[in-house]
């Protein structure tokens, strides 16, 4: 299984990044959303389009 860091547009989800286990991909939303909040968005918008997704294999061929 792999771990996708996706982030919302619009109404579409986005797969930025994949990372072979679920900390690294928190780690990474982590940076990517204290980046936004440091450019001045808020915590609170940012937060919610961003996900982390457990994809198998199968699933992201």
């Amino acid at each position: 299984m792999e771990y996708q860091v996706q982030y919302r547009y619009e109404r579409r989800w986005v797969v930025l990044a994949r990372f072979p286990t679920r900390n690294e991909a928190r780690d990474d939303v982590a940076q990517r959303i204290s980046l936004f909040v440091a450019d001045g968005f808020k915590h609170g918008d940012v937060v919610r389009d961003f996900r982390v997704r457990g994809v198998t294999v199968a699933e992201a061929a």
